[in-house]
């Protein structure tokens, strides 16, 4: 804080003289001893939120440790030590660009270097330590800055790096990364502004550009939006309650005297006596470069993060229902000072949204403190740091606030496509921080005048009558939810439940638990919260206000307050999330070692589709356990094409999956409930078989595996836009085969018999549907179709007399009009048994593995990984490339659908090339493909790798284009005759954002350069 914001305002004659700051040290960036002693004391603490694996390689883990940021990260370093830093990666995604991806950092020095230097799981503790250390010494420094004290500077470390924000979301890396530059930024901005001469400022930029081009690599998006942002108001707030180093007064006063009656010479005087210009370009002349300059040092990871969320569901915004979800609720407020209020009996999370995303806590002791700061404290930056918090509040509360300040940032460009607003509470932690400081600082001053001693005794005075408050409050609405259960029931669905939530489940008997524990006063975790605001009083008290002089002279008070405020916060970090040893975490699973023991079809490693109900092989788990590549992913930029191929395949085990060449299906040994009617089991969001007729995927054969002759088959079904099919058309076709794969008994399934239009029911559609209603089976929901959207499936069943014994089943839609969809089907044996048709009963799956949790079953009618077509169509879009594969009859074997926004037709290619042959890979490096075909005319190379910008191809030396085929696959035309076919990963996004990179950083060494080169001197005369 400047001098000029110590001296009493005239206009406010009763505002108390404390003096809040110390003297500075001459050079902030070599402190003397005592601040090393202060720095060492608040890492020691800081190092005790992570002593567990510092000790045991334990970690507060959630879902993501173990299926992203770990796995990766174990990969990344793989890739490192062979010498290798992948721009892609097959190992999920069917192919990703990993580097453009960001969240491990992959351009990120400080996880480079320790990877490179430390086993994975020794690097993996070490970041979370050097950034928790990273973000308490920046606020350390940057209440130094503000010529706080020590005390209140390592306080305002503790808070910030012990506080909810860094704590909850401790398992997101790149979140945790990104944020601990935040302080740091703020602190060299802060020194820019000060600085007296044009070189001090100069370097203190850089410095502030360097930070900020740091926290962009790191990455998170989000966060370093809100840095941004926070970097904004920062500027802002500097502008208005100044006063700053003057804006290069040695060139200001040499202008002036040497133009003085030129144009440059006006130009300095109006800029030296308009204060507010003065101080205007004097922030622009130091955050405008810190941002612009900050950002291109990180366009080489920012440039191609941009390109892949082009391509993302987040490219053009999301809606603001889904960019509103996980915010704080009003109710979440009450953490503040019971920060486990909606943690119910053991530990049963019972609040709106995932609890890490909803936190609002800075300890008890900050939260007093603060309190202090604004009570007593009257200064114009403690009022700005309250404005900082109180706006970071409404933000976090997004869609609940009255005033929703979200939706108004939602609507700017660039902004639309982030979401959680309760990470906004990363602004209430910095301004928790300084304003907690600055009350620690106000009690330390020490000054006994009337009026410090009253503002003092107002605040004990609301410490004492908020305890009581709270619990009578407390009290009473424990024993209404005895006393009528009922009318509270009542009352949690109107006013709670009724709010937006989180997809989990939560039941009122849930959140009617959850309250009643909550607000028993015989909860520890309640006693502490109103034991502790109680003792914090009763310690003001005590060195403020109590008759005794000794107590009030004690200077072991500041002392007091932090080690309080370090055990409640180092206390509460460590209960937030389970924890869990990387070892056990990471733990490969068995059949993972066994699908890599099995050879590879060709050249390319096994591509393998985990179920997503199997989270100890999700997606990327697989990525550091060898060779195997998973068609799955997880990631927050999944690509679009990707995102509707997988969930069509996940919707129906059909030719699309075998197209995408996945060798081994990996499923739960057990599944849990499914829906069933009339003995027959199906889920009513998957599907057997859905299809029009006629095309490759029109036709599913299955393995009855019963011992029993079949005598009834019961089947639940429906027919898809088919409201014009008539009365008694054949839709379907079922024939049953013996050992010998002789036909022995067939079937058929009718209109209006058998199966019906699934939106039979919905009143605008029943008067234009030609066939008869059947037996309802129960009831799907259809995306994007005319309201309501619950639609019926059908139900049928055939007795067979004499009973037979059959190996297979094989349905095949023949639907006039529109599609055919099974969802299930039950083979009733004479003994009574019901065999099922779900759960990869297809016969082109053999089980190679099975244990008590999952089995491996091998895909035998999977594709090559490349192989040759003779014709392509060209659909108008991507999306219709889809509809065409999925609702028009589809050869894949014999045809590719090109999509026109791969530059199809520029490309002048016939489609019809007739070509017929086969390729086979010889070389394959994950960025780098080889590919030999031999085709009898020109042809169409299809490889079932994912397509992205950034794929080129060469055919014998010579440039060739790369097109998207089938929505998600590269695809390279190639002429008849036998021919070698290289494709290689060279995105000119990264290129581009390296050559920004580089030419900032040459700036910035020219700009260090300039600023530490020592001033000459003027001659005199």
């Amino acid at each position: 804080m400047h001098a000029a914001l110590e001296v009493q305002d005239p206009a406010h004659p009763e505002q108390s003289t404390r003096t809040l700051t110390e003297a500075p040290s001459t050079r902030w960036g070599a402190p003397p001893g005592e601040a090393w002693l202060w720095l060492a004391g608040l890492l020691l603490v800081i190092s005790l939120s992570v002593a567990d694996g510092v000790l045991t390689n334990a970690v507060a883990y959630e879902r993501d440790t173990s299926v992203f940021y770990f796995p990766l990260m174990s990969w990344l370093g793989q890739q490192l030590r062979s010498g290798t830093l992948p721009l892609w990666t097959p190992q999920f995604f069917g192919g990703y660009p990993i580097f453009a991806d960001g969240e491990i950092g992959l351009a990120y020095p400080p996880v480079l270097l320790a990877l490179l230097t430390l086993p994975p799981e020794r690097a993996f503790i070490a970041l979370r330590l050097l950034h928790l250390a990273l973000a308490a010494c920046g606020m350390f420094f940057l209440a130094r800055t503000w010529r706080l004290p020590y005390q209140s500077a390592v306080l305002a470390g503790i808070v910030f790096s012990l506080g909810n924000f860094l704590q909850a979301q401790i398992h997101h890396e790149n979140i945790v990364r990104t944020a601990s530059w935040l302080p740091l930024i703020l602190a060299c901005v802060e020194k820019g502004l000060r600085a007296a001469v044009w070189r001090s400022r100069l370097r203190w930029t850089a410095l502030g550009v360097i930070c900020l081009g740091l926290a962009g690599l790191s990455l998170h998006s989000q966060v370093l939006a809100i840095e941004l942002l926070i970097l904004t108001g920062y500027g802002a707030f500097r502008w208005g309650i100044g006063p700053l180093g003057e804006l290069f007064p040695d060139v200001l006063a040499s202008g002036a005297a040497g133009s003085s009656n030129g144009r440059l010479g006006v130009v300095f005087t109006v800029v030296s006596r308009r204060r507010w210009l003065t101080r205007l370009l004097g922030v622009a002349s130091v955050c405008l470069p810190v941002v612009v300059c900050g950002l291109g040092l990180a366009a080489v990871q920012l440039v191609p993060l941009v390109e892949l969320a082009s391509f993302s569901a987040r490219g053009n915004g999301i809606p603001y229902d889904q960019a509103a979800a996980y915010s704080v609720t009003p109710y979440g407020l009450l953490q503040l000072v019971f920060p486990y209020f909606f943690r119910g009996p053991g530990s049963l999370q019972w609040g709106l949204w995932t609890h890490w995303e909803s936190y609002v806590y800075i300890g008890l002791v900050p939260l007093v403190l603060a309190v202090v700061a604004l009570v007593c404290a009257r200064r114009r930056e403690v009022v700005g740091w309250a404005v900082f918090g109180t706006v970071g509040l409404v933000l976090s509360l997004g869609q609940y606030s009255p005033i929703n300040v979200h939706y108004l940032l939602w609507l700017l460009p660039g902004l639309s496509g982030l979401r959680a607003p309760g990470r906004f509470t990363f602004v209430v932690m910095l301004a928790g921080a300084m304003l907690a400081a600055y009350g620690l600082a106000w009690l330390m001053t020490g000054a006994d005048d009337s009026l410090s001693r009253l503002r003092v005794r107002r605040v004990v005075r609301s410490l004492v009558w908020t305890t009581l408050a709270l619990t009578l409050l407390l009290g009473v609405l424990h024993v209404a939810l005895l006393i009528w259960p009922l009318p509270a029931r009542s009352v949690i669905d109107a006013i709670y439940l009724s709010l937006p939530r989180d997809t989990y489940p939560l039941s009122n008997d849930d959140v009617f638990n959850g309250l009643a524990w909550s607000t028993n006063l015989h909860n520890p975790r309640v006693l502490v919260g109103l034991a502790g605001l109680a003792a914090i009083a009763a310690a003001i008290w005590l060195w403020q206000l109590s008759p005794w002089r000794r107590w009030r002279a004690w200077r072991g008070w500041p002392n007091v307050f932090l080690a309080l405020a370090a055990i409640d916060l180092l206390t509460f970090g460590w209960a937030i999330h389970p924890r869990e040893s990387l070892a056990t975490i990471s733990a490969e699973p068995a059949a993972v070692r066994q699908v890599e023991q099995l050879p590879a079809a060709d050249g390319a490693p096994n591509r393998v589709l985990a179920s997503p109900v199997l989270n100890q092989v999700a997606a990327d788990r697989l990525a550091p356990f060898g060779t195997v590549q998973e068609a799955n992913g997880y990631s927050s930029l999944q690509f679009i094409w990707h995102r509707d191929y997988l969930g069509r395949v996940l919707y129906a085990d059909d030719a699309l999956l075998d197209l995408w060449d996945v060798r081994y299906i990996l499923d739960p040994a057990r599944f849990g409930k499914l829906s069933s009617f009339g003995g027959v089991q199906y889920l009513p969001q998957q599907a057997l078989l859905h299809a029009p007729a006629g095309g490759a995927l029109a036709q599913q054969s299955f393995t009855l595996t019963g011992q029993s002759p079949i005598v009834e088959m019961r089947l639940v079904t429906a027919l898809v836009d088919a409201v014009q099919v008539p009365q008694g058309a054949p839709v379907a076709e079922l024939e049953l085969r013996d050992g010998s794969n002789s036909v022995i008994a067939t079937a058929e399934l009718q209109a209006g018999r058998d199966s019906m239009d699934w939106a039979w029911d919905v009143p605008s559609v029943r008067a234009a549907v030609q066939h008869q209603h059947v037996q309802v089976a129960g009831t799907t929901t259809e995306d994007g179709g005319p309201p309501p959207r619950t639609r019926s499936l059908s139900f049928s069943d055939f007795m067979l007399d004499p009973a037979i014994s059959a190996s297979t089943l094989t349905i095949r839609a023949v639907a006039p009009a529109g599609e055919f969809v099974l969802y299930g089907a039950g083979l009733v044996g004479s003994d009574g048994s019901i065999t099922q048709l779900f759960g990869r009963t297809d016969t082109k799956y053999r089980q190679v593995y099975a244990d008590d949790e999952m089995r491996v079953l091998e895909n035998t009618a999977a594709f090559p990984r490349a192989f040759v077509v003779p014709t392509a169509r060209v659909a108008p879009s991507l999306g219709s490339a889809l509809s065409q594969m999925i609702h028009q009859p589809f050869q894949p074997d014999q045809e590719v659908i090109l999509a026109d926004d791969t530059t199809t037709q520029a490309t002048g290619l016939a489609t019809d090339r007739g070509g017929h042959g086969t390729a086979r890979i010889a070389a394959y490096a994950p960025d780098d493909v080889r590919v030999h075909t031999s085709a009898d005319a020109d042809a169409w190379l299809v490889l079932s790798d994912t397509y992205y910008p950034g794929w080129t191809a060469t055919v014998d030396g010579q440039p060739a284009a790369v097109l998207r085929g089938d929505v998600l696959f590269r695809v390279v035309p190639v002429p008849g005759g036998e021919h070698d076919i290289e494709l290689r990963f060279e995105p000119s996004s990264v290129r581009i954002g390296l050559a920004i990179s580089l030419a900032c950083l040459v700036c910035l060494l020219a700009a260090l350069g300039l600023a530490g080169r020592p001033a000459r001197r003027r001659r005199t005369t």
